[in-house]
């Protein structure tokens, strides 16, 4: 469509797949608070979501970024999902992308357990 080559089919539909299950479990462990109103998550959601998109190499190269800024973007799953977007369309990447996939499936497994674990909570 834009005649961009994609060199690593593969890799790009898991970054996707992912990607959006993590931001997906993500919402779940917001959502596990329980609110009158739907528009409080949402609110505090696009809170978290907005700098993470920002610090997580979209726009600005992490490789560019200050220290600071470097270290505070390994603790976004953002990171790793652009990064393996950008290894599928170059071939080149901040990490590997076993590392990217793992890092991914570690933040999932994370959200996912405090999100049940906070459900249960709330809801004895």
């Amino acid at each position: 469509m834009f005649d961009t080559p994609i060199l690593n089919i593969p890799i790009l539909i898991i970054s996707m797949v992912l990607t959006a299950f993590c931001f997906a479990t993500l919402g779940t462990l917001f959502a596990a608070y329980p609110t009158e109103n739907v528009g409080e998550v949402m609110s505090i959601l696009n809170t978290v979501r907005l700098p993470l998109i920002f610090i997580s190499g979209v726009f600005i190269p992490i490789s560019v970024m200050p220290r600071i800024g470097q270290q505070i973007a390994l603790v976004s799953p953002l990171t790793y999902g652009n990064d393996m977007i950008e290894y599928a369309y170059t071939g080149k990447s901040l990490f590997s992308p076993l590392v990217d996939i793992l890092a991914i499936i570690i933040f999932i497994l994370i959200f996912q357990v405090t999100a049940n674990y906070l459900y249960k909570k709330f809801n004895e």
